[in-house]
């Protein structure tokens, strides 16, 4: 019959139907899964170009003056922690040239009556000053005369001392600047008698030559040598008319010699005594220089 659809076109008709539901189906599943990408990109981008907390916290606008030390300097803002540590050294620097440019002030002014105190203060403290200790002595030599140079004498002993710019060579002490100077130096003789039967039996013992001369009195000198004019200077001296010994064995002196000297650069000083036999017992001796 025309007026009735066959079978196979309802069918057909139905397939097409079908078809065309399925494909409105995947137009609206593709728009979806568009839009849902759309926002993903979108939501990524923004986690993308926003800072992290961490940085976030670290990078705090800090703003301090441009001049730590003005009121009225311009204020300049960074990051927190690079501005504080900008400002910390830009305040240290400034600090400390300031005290140096003060510093410079006060000596091209003339220094201050505190400097001038503290001055004087260290230079009481590092006057040059010296102090040698008693030493046995070697045999004199052929070329000395009335008066023999004590030669040894201990530098490094704890009692001694060489300070500020003092020297000891062979026996003297060599002064370094020019000065007024305290000198000063003891000596504890001691002197053996002869014990025999002869009516002379107080003189001395001899330790020297068949041709030794005894002096009739004990010399202890201090001198003075600059090698710049070569001119040798007795600068102090102390004599002792020899004694009898009382018990008949020994006789004990003491000699001590001191004065305030003016010195040069360069003065060497020095002991000399007559006798180098009566250094037997030199411990108590002592030679010092101090510049006053």
């Amino acid at each position: 019959m025309e007026g009735t659809l066959s079978h196979k076109e309802v069918l057909a008709s139905k397939m097409l139907a079908r078809s065309a539901k399925t494909k409105t189906i995947q137009h609206l599943t593709a728009f979806v899964l568009f839009m849902t990408l759309a926002v993903l990109v979108t939501v990524l981008a923004l986690l993308y170009t926003m800072p992290k907390p961490s940085q976030q916290l670290m990078c705090e606008r800090l703003c301090l003056p441009s001049d730590p030390f003005s009121q009225g300097s311009e204020v300049q803002c960074a990051c927190g922690s690079n501005r504080l540590e900008e400002y910390l050294a830009q305040a240290i620097s400034m600090k400390e040239k300031r005290l140096i440019d003060e510093e410079e002030a006060k000596i091209t002014t003339g220094p201050s009556p505190q400097l001038m105190g503290l001055l004087k203060t260290l230079r009481w403290n590092i006057k040059p000053s010296a102090r040698v200790t008693g030493k046995k002595q070697s045999l004199p030599r052929a070329y000395d005369g009335e008066m023999i140079s004590v030669r040894e004498w201990h530098e490094k002993d704890d009692r001694a001392f060489l300070r500020y710019g003092m020297e000891y060579r062979h026996g003297r002490l060599v002064v370094p600047a020019k000065g007024t100077y305290f000198v000063h130096s003891f000596l504890d003789l001691y002197e053996t008698i002869k014990n025999t039967s002869s009516p002379d039996d107080t003189i001395p013992n001899k330790r020297h030559a068949d041709n030794y001369q005894l002096s009739p009195s004990i010399k202890h000198s201090i001198y003075r040598f600059n090698i710049v004019n070569g001119i040798e200077e007795e600068l102090l001296r102390t004599e002792h008319p020899r004694e009898v010994a009382q018990n008949g064995y020994f006789n004990i002196y003491d000699s001590y010699l001191s004065a305030a000297v003016n010195l040069e650069p360069g003065d060497e000083l020095y002991v000399k005594i007559s006798d180098l036999d009566l250094l037997a017992h030199p411990n108590s001796n002592f030679f010092g220089v101090s510049m006053i």
